[in-house]
């Protein structure tokens, strides 16, 4: 069924209940109606666009028989009459029909590609691998902030940051920051910091200016890049697992302030990397102290770098104005200052109190989950009781098979657990029952 014809029933729906009537309808119906019309195109557009296809097939099919044959000037100017016809037919295709003119301007947005790999074929040039992808994101850019839409946009962020981290970390590239490793080749390294410095605030002005709904997967993106420059560089070396969980930790602080502030909509991938980051924490009481990996020991840059990404969290959950966890402003201060204090408490487990942590990582999260259904039964959100209860759950399990694994045979652990489950389902049914009540006194539903 067409969106005119549910739009129709929907309409004659809301006239028989005296919604509204049936002058209104018609109007509506009329507005509605001439606007999809606007937007689709006529059989003899689509008999144009077939021809088109069919004429640029052929063309297509006659020089690929005849590439080698082909002047390399012929084939540089007949790419650039291929890049304006592209941009013109864009250009025109948006004045006229603005849905249509997405596949032109993706053409368009591909065509420096193009464009890189055919001039490198024609004049038999090879080198650094990501330079091409680098001038390639440099040329589109002005193209994905000047189109209306996020869809040229967001190929333009995934492009960046696909450079970002191929140049970075890859081998022999003018943005190589690896120096970890031997046989690495040598680079300059302020033109690397240099290219690196302007993908990120390109990625950046871009995604401020027309992807401001998506802030919270570029923000991730570019402190993932961070915290891996601990590991593949010899300035900011960090080998300490636990500074590494910290900064996991923290970055995922910053991503749901960046998500609150920027109306990201709710991302639930930051709270499961802090929960996946503390329940990581919560078994290391065995250990008395971590060690290092990779070699290379620690830097203060690295350490630095580290807490730099917790100072941001910091700045997002002291300052944010949107709320975050609760629209109770106590709830919400509440919860913001447990998260930072218990964050910040990970970076003990690179010191001599990896056991103290790990074992105030397990009490957070039991806490957490606590808190988590308190505040949907107080609230009468429901969701959040479920979470309260998959993260108590979870714990509960894990960390009965872990302390009790040598009683199993006898099964009064089993006992005692299972007696412990069902209290503790008795009361998470009864808060079930006052928050529907409360959402039905309050007027809405469940």
């Amino acid at each position: 069924m067409s969106f005119i014809s549910k739009l129709a029933g929907e309409l004659d729906g809301c006239v028989s209940e005296a919604i509204i009537n049936r002058e209104q309808c018609v109007r509506i119906m009329a507005r509605a109606q001439a606007k999809h019309a606007a937007s689709r195109m006529q059989a003899s557009t689509w008999i144009t666009i077939i021809a088109g296809l069919s004429f640029a097939l052929g063309i297509s099919l006659i020089c690929a028989y005849n590439w080698d044959k082909i002047p390399p000037l012929a084939k540089v100017l007949a790419f650039n009459v291929l890049l304006l016809a592209t941009g013109e037919a864009a250009l025109a295709l948006r004045a006229k029909h603005g849905a249509w003119a997405l596949a032109p301007a993706a053409l368009w947005f591909f065509m420096p590609a193009i464009g890189i790999g055919l001039y490198a074929q024609v004049f038999q040039l090879s080198g650094d691998p990501v330079k091409p992808f680098f001038a390639w994101a440099m040329l589109s850019l002005p193209l994905a902030l000047w189109w209306e839409g996020g869809k040229i946009a967001f190929a333009e962020a995934a492009l960046l940051v696909y450079v970002l981290f191929a140049g970075a970390f890859g081998h022999g590239t003018v943005m190589t920051l690896s120096d970890m490793w031997a046989g690495m080749p040598a680079s300059d390294m302020r033109l690397a910091w240099l290219s690196a410095g302007l993908v990120i605030a390109a990625g950046a002005y871009i995604t401020a200016r027309k992807l401001r709904n998506q802030a919270v997967w570029f923000a991730g993106a570019l402190l993932v890049w961070i915290i891996m420059l601990t590991h593949h560089t010899r300035m900011f070396h960090c080998a300490d697992p636990g500074m590494i969980m910290f900064a996991a930790a923290s970055a995922a602080l910053v991503c749901i302030g960046v998500g609150a502030e920027y109306s990201c909509g709710e991302t639930g991938l930051p709270f499961i990397v802090w929960f996946a980051v503390m329940y990581g924490a919560g078994f290391l009481y065995k250990h008395d102290r971590l060690h290092g990996f990779g070699g290379g020991g620690i830097t203060a840059n690295g350490i630095m770098l580290l807490c730099g990404i917790y100072a941001a969290a910091a700045a997002f959950f002291l300052f944010g104005r949107k709320p975050v966890f609760s629209a109770d402003p106590r709830s919400e201060k509440a919860a913001r200052i447990i998260m930072l204090l218990f964050t910040g408490m990970l970076c003990l487990l690179s010191g001599q109190f990896t056991v103290a942590a790990a074992v105030a990582a397990n009490i957070v999260l039991f806490g957490s989950g606590a808190g988590l259904i308190w505040h949907g039964m107080v609230s009468g959100n429901l969701k959040h009781v479920d979470y309260g209860v998959t993260v108590v759950t979870v714990m509960l399990f894990t960390r009965f098979l872990d302390y009790f694994g040598s009683m199993l045979t006898s099964g009064s652990a089993f006992i005692a657990a299972g007696c412990a489950l069902a209290m503790f389902a008795y009361f998470i049914r009864k808060g079930r029952k006052i928050a529907r009540a409360q959402s039905s006194t309050d007027g809405g539903g469940i």
